[in-house]
């Protein structure tokens, strides 16, 4: 399918103090983000694509939240920037001025979002790993950052873009299988129960003789037979 043009109005120049129509929305839809909530970061990726013609201003606010957000922010800004640029790629194919824009200044975001909390690195290398994977931005670009992040966090994972390994769970009805054919294995080698007839004498001449039928294997029957002899 042919990508959709992107056209772009005059806007004021990004950090002027002229505001724009989508202003107030974007920075109330940034300062939401307080967890990992994927919702949150698509809306905040929603209405960058809403506002594309004022892709210069949508930039500048999101590289201004990077440097002014907290430590535990800082991967929730990078997710930002990851979904924004991804939606408005599929969008408007080559056309596309998000990508472009932030690589101009993504180095010296790296810096600051390179702040985030430990915790956070691996996270936050497994994304550039995905842009390295996919040449989503310039190799020019993404070269230096993955070096900084190297300096950072040597041993940090996920900077190759590898997936998380699958997690081995059998599924339920393979493991019950095995119990299922160990009965039946048990249940064949079984001795077989015979239905013996016992005449059930009640003490006394107060009734006829009870009869009934009982299972009783035959080591039982044997030790019947014993206690008959012996009395």
């Amino acid at each position: 399918p042919e990508a959709k043009r992107c056209t772009h109005a005059r806007a004021p120049p990004a950090g002027s103090e002229m505001g724009w129509p989508g202003e107030e929305e974007f920075e109330r839809s940034l300062r939401s983000l307080k967890s990992r909530s994927g919702s949150k970061i698509k809306e905040v990726a929603k209405l960058g694509i809403k506002y594309v013609k004022y892709y210069k201003h949508v930039v500048h606010m999101v590289e201004k939240f990077i440097k002014k957000c907290k430590p535990e922010l800082k991967i929730l800004a990078l997710y930002v920037i990851d979904a924004l640029c991804r939606q408005s790629r599929a969008k408007y194919g080559e056309k596309d001025p998000y990508i472009k824009r932030f690589s101009r200044k993504l180095e010296a975001s790296f810096v600051d979002l390179l702040e985030c909390r430990e915790e956070d690195l691996d996270s936050l290398a497994r994304v550039v790993g995905v842009w390295t994977a996919r040449q989503l931005f310039a190799a020019e670009v993404i070269t230096p950052i993955r070096s900084m992040i190297l300096e950072v966090k040597p041993d940090v994972s996920g900077l190759d873009g590898e997936p998380k390994p699958p997690k081995n769970k059998r599924k339920k009805h393979d493991s019950q299988r095995p119990s299922k054919r160990k009965r039946e294995n048990e249940h064949r080698l079984s001795p077989p129960e015979e239905k013996v007839t016992v005449d059930l004498i009640s003490g006394g001449d107060s009734g006829p003789p009870l009869t009934s039928v009982l299972s009783r294997s035959p080591q039982q029957q044997q030790q019947q037979q014993q206690q008959q002899q012996q009395q």
